[in-house]
């Protein structure tokens, strides 16, 4: 099975693509900045991962790197959205790009990846997509607005979602 992971070049995208390739997965693990995939490969390195894994670069706010990661890699059985951005600061202080910017990434990123590789899965009648949320989604924190809200808009895209795709056996968790 051929997983797609974001958000790989630190904490839970990159254990998610060395538990993955440790578990014999093809992983194709992305981040923005190749530069820091030297934690990746050292950690895969590690762990004793020699082959199943592809790092590329992949910016889930631009459409041209997720078509590019796609047409080169795919097609996938599952997709990890796991790339995400967290900016602390009272909704006060936060401007509108920079609410903005933590919803194109930890929001429509993951939508608009999930419509790249849903296509492939639909032929294939089979396909897993994680959606990696936050217990801010559902309960607020102290100067952490815009982080919840982003979050608890995929906490419902992947309800929706679940339910539009299950007629295709495809799991959204």
């Amino acid at each position: 099975k051929k997983v797609l992971i974001t958000g790989c070049s630190s904490g839970f995208g990159l254990l998610t693509a060395v538990s993955a390739a440790k578990a014999g997965f093809d992983v194709v693990a992305t981040m923005r900045n190749l530069d820091k995939g030297k934690n990746l490969k050292n950690a895969l390195a590690a762990a004793g991962v020699c082959v199943g894994a592809e790092i590329a670069e992949l910016d889930v706010t631009k459409p041209e790197t997720i078509n590019a990661v796609v047409r080169r890699y795919g097609p996938f059985d599952i997709l990890v959205n796991n790339a995400g951005i967290l900016m602390g600061g009272s909704f006060l202080d936060i401007t509108d790009a920079e609410m903005r910017s933590i919803f194109e990434t930890d929001y429509f990123g993951a939508v608009n990846l999930t419509r790249a590789v849903v296509p492939d899965m639909i032929k294939n009648k089979n396909g897993l997509i994680i959606n990696i949320t936050s217990l801010a989604g559902r309960v607020g924190h102290l100067f952490n607005a815009a982080y919840g809200a982003a979050k608890h808009a995929l906490i419902g895209f992947s309800r929706s979602t679940r339910i539009e795709l299950r007629k295709f056996h495809i799991k959204v968790v």
